[in-house]
């Protein structure tokens, strides 16, 4: 039996009331089996719901695979699932989180996705939110950006002004393709961007503006579905809701 605080990431109806629930722990993630969970007069419902951070009590059941006993909430973030756009950035979450493959990182990602549930919560902007939690993500997963030479034909420059995901970095004016989508650059925008790739250093990360950062969110999840052969269905709801208020 153990007891240790987990935050769900998402379930799947098993015969027919039964839940299959995946769920970050901080030294793993594990698939729970859940007990008549899709009845919705279960004591442990509750625990089906994407991005619950609760106590739980698990234990190895007597066939192969955890089974919850019961458990508490820690922190349902009912604040954020009462609005389409904190639900999509929710899903977000929680398919990004179930369909990347992790190795030991578990603490660090647990950590995050904490702390970004409890800003989205406090009202913090959701694309500056997002976007630091897709930086942070990728450079978990070893996913980096060349920022300091053009990707292709290795010239030095400080005065880069094309970003190209494809190609996974900064690219010269010489290798400018017209058919290819760039993200333009600015001297403040590609010196933060160092500064957080290199340095590990996120200070100047509130001076690039929303705009920047969610045409840069985009980029990511381009190269981060390319790099694990995924497809990102929830960022098409971030994008459509980012529409409606721009």
């Amino acid at each position: 039996m153990e007891i240790k605080n987990g935050i769900v990431l998402g379930s799947s109806q098993y015969k027919d009331f039964d839940a299959i629930t995946t769920i970050l722990f901080e030294d793993r993630i594990s698939s729970v089996l859940i007990k008549n969970a899709f009845n919705p007069n279960c004591i442990n419902h509750i625990f089906i719901n994407k991005l619950i951070f609760a106590n739980l009590e698990i234990y190895q059941g007597k066939t192969n695979g955890l089974k919850l006993k019961t458990g508490k909430i820690i922190n349902s973030f009912s604040s954020l699932r009462s609005d389409f756009d904190d639900l999509s950035i929710l899903n977000f979450i929680s398919e990004l989180l179930l369909k990347c493959v992790f190795i030991d990182e578990y603490k660090e990602v647990y950590n995050l996705t904490l702390s970004i549930l409890n800003g989205l919560s406090n009202h913090k902007d959701r694309i500056k939110s997002i976007s630091y939690f897709l930086i942070k993500i990728t450079k978990i997963l070893g996913i980096n950006l060349n920022l300091n030479t053009c990707v292709i034909c290795g010239l030095k420059n400080n005065k880069f002004n094309l970003l190209s995901f494809k190609e996974g970095g900064v690219v010269c004016n010489n290798h400018y393709n017209q058919n290819e989508n760039f993200l333009l650059l600015d001297s403040q925008e590609l010196t933060a961007l160092r500064k957080i790739y290199d340095l590990d250093d996120f200070t100047s990360f509130k001076e690039l503006d929303t705009a920047f950062l969610f045409q840069y969110f985009l980029g990511l999840c381009e190269m981060i579905e390319n790099n694990f052969s995924i497809t990102l269905n929830s960022k098409n709801l971030i994008k459509y809701t980012h529409s409606r208020l721009t």
